[in-house]
């Protein structure tokens, strides 16, 4: 059977290093996820901090295209660390302004300022508390994101 694989977990706990997509509009995201089901594509790897309200959006595409879900939760070792590296890659240069913006005008890009904008206690609640693992569908596969064996131990749960 085909396979809907979801990867969600806290900012920087290792998503993007699984799936690597580019962050999408809501309806753009539901569309193009939807067309790729109705295509019966092999397997469809979707990675956003997704929130319990896409739960309902995956189960009924899952349901009605028939693929076997499979969420990969992204989780983080030491969350102090991960915290240096998200204020860092927040404020580095090299983060497009639009990752911390609700609007984004790429005429006026030199007038966006780079400033911290998640809140330490709130984030590290989630990651405690796992808050964010709300989704969990079909398989769950919790993923520590140490080293490369930890890719090859992923894939080879996600065989199993």
């Amino acid at each position: 059977m085909n396979k809907l694989i979801i990867i969600t977990g806290i900012a920087g706990s290792g998503k993007t290093t699984l799936a690597n997509l580019n962050q999408l509009s809501n309806q753009f995201f539901t569309n193009l996820l939807e067309e790729s089901m109705r295509r019966k594509d092999e397997n469809i790897i979707i990675e956003y901090p997704f929130d319990l309200k896409w739960k309902s959006v995956f189960e009924k595409f899952s349901k009605k295209y028939q693929y076997d879900a499979i969420t990969i939760n992204a989780m983080v070792e030491n969350f102090d660390e991960n915290w240096e590296r998200i204020v860092k890659r927040d404020l580095s240069d090299e983060r497009h302004p639009a990752h911390e913006l609700s609007c984004y005008n790429p005429l006026y890009k030199s007038e966006y300022e780079k400033e911290e904008n998640m809140d330490y206690d709130v984030l590290k609640k989630e990651n405690d508390t796992k808050e964010n693992h709300q989704i969990n569908l079909g398989k769950i596969i919790e993923f520590r994101n140490k080293n490369e064996k930890s890719l090859e131990e992923i894939l080879r749960k996600m065989k199993e």
